[in-house]
């Protein structure tokens, strides 16, 4: 009898433990359709308002004229932060992704955000060389005609913190990977618009598709049954990271509404910088979302 009582205990806390995963990944298939969901409206909507309207095209100008190509030409150290994402940085990156996979062997985890990478920027090129055309309905502000959007900078930066969110470890790895990276991408987005090189709503739709990447690659993990749910005390360091973007999004919305509300009161261009800014904030929130309380590839190996 005093046997049966541990033994009893035993299963008892496997069989808990197995009820407790065994959602993690219809969890992780919910999230990813509702950030589809989310992601591919906004950025269709983003196009059809800042790029098919005259109102749009007439803003967009007016903030890509007063960054680099105008009156606050971008300093030195704008110019060499995007510089430093090129072909080759950008090949590091996925390589660094994929060994943190492998070393953890997690080896489908890593060809899935490894490939999430690659298809984000491949998808950017193609939206923006080929698929996308951008009508000449603003004349006369000596603006570039061509389409720029979406902004192949910004998808790539918030897609390559979007991999490094997944393939990190839940617990106190994932928060000190995640502050950097996510801080990192919402600069590169902010940076192409101070520059001049792109327009508010080409990081908007970049930073929507790097998410609807993520949340692709979240679905096909949860599909594959990869999730487990990790520990409650795993994942309270990241609300760290959701108080300063929660507040870059709040500040950035307000600058914008603000510049189209009033817009003596706040500069057109720090209006389209503020919306920018807001986008990758709130992408970025959309990533701790996603992965909020997962770990992923934990079915490999």
């Amino acid at each position: 009898m005093n046997g049966e009582a541990p033994t009893r205990s035993r299963w008892t806390g496997v069989a808990a433990v197995s009820r407790a995963a065994a959602p993690a990944p219809r969890s992780a298939r919910l999230r990813g359709r509702c950030a589809l969901s989310v992601a591919l409206p906004l950025a269709v909507a983003a196009y059809l308002i800042a790029v098919r309207t005259s109102g749009g095209q007439r803003w967009e100008n007016a903030v890509l004229l007063s960054g680099g190509g105008g009156r606050l030409g971008p300093t030195a150290a704008v110019e060499h932060a995007l510089g430093t994402l090129t072909a080759g940085s950008l090949g590091v990156a996925v390589v660094a992704v994929v060994t943190v996979g492998v070393i953890r062997r997690r080896y489908l985890l890593a060809a899935v955000a490894g490939g999430s990478v690659v298809a984000t920027a491949l998808a950017a090129r193609i939206l923006k060389g080929t698929l996308l055309t951008r009508p000449l309905l603003d004349i006369g502000h000596g603006a570039p005609v061509h389409n720029s959007l979406p902004s192949g900078h910004s998808a790539i930066a918030m897609s390559v913190a979007a991999a490094a969110l997944l393939v990190t470890p839940a617990g106190r790895w994932r928060p000190l990977v995640g502050g950097p990276v996510l801080a990192w991408a919402v600069a590169m987005g902010a940076c192409t618009v101070v520059a001049g090189w792109h327009r508010p709503s080409d990081v908007v739709t970049g930073n929507l598709l790097a998410l609807g990447t993520a949340a692709l690659a979240v679905l096909l993990l949860g599909v594959a049954g990869h999730v487990r749910a990790a520990r409650p005390r795993e994942d309270g360091r990241r609300r760290v990271l959701v108080v300063p973007l929660a507040v870059l999004a709040a500040v950035g919305a307000g600058a914008a509404l603000l510049q189209a509300g009033v817009p003596g009161l706040v500069s057109t261009y720090h209006g389209g910088l503020g919306l920018a800014c807001a986008s990758g904030a709130s992408t970025g929130l959309a990533l701790l979302a996603l992965t909020r309380g997962l770990s992923f590839g934990a079915g490999d190996g």
